[in-house]
């Protein structure tokens, strides 16, 4: 089976931006970072993912890792996605079984803006 593309998981990520949390006032989707993403992607997805691509964050040993495929995937997506950023001091990311620590000191967050 060849190794998972950005491309192969463009449906579940956008998935995943969809069911993010809205506003109060202004009724707008919030942002995700790919560590959000990735906890909320289906589970065998996730887990293929980890397996081809190593884990995410700080300390991950992978340059290439799982965050830069589910990165490219929300590229893809189409229309595309708002990408803002956040200061990642002190800030630490909830996964399915641990917390990462953002691998630089900026992370990006993506929100669709343009959705039915």
């Amino acid at each position: 089976m060849p190794r998972i593309q950005a491309k192969d998981i463009v449906p579940d990520v956008r998935k995943v931006l969809l069911k993010a949390a809205r506003g109060k006032n202004r009724g707008g989707l919030s942002g995700l970072s790919v560590y959000q993403i990735l906890a909320r992607l289906p589970q065998t997805t996730r887990e293929r993912l980890i397996g081809e691509h190593g884990k995410a964050g700080a300390g991950s040993g992978h340059h290439h890792s799982v965050s830069q495929v589910i990165h490219r995937a929300v590229r893809l997506i189409d229309p595309p996605a708002e990408e803002f950023w956040i200061d990642t001091r002190g800030l630490m990311f909830e996964t399915v079984d641990h917390s990462v620590k953002p691998g630089f000191r900026i992370c990006a967050l993506y929100r669709l803006t343009d959705y039915d």
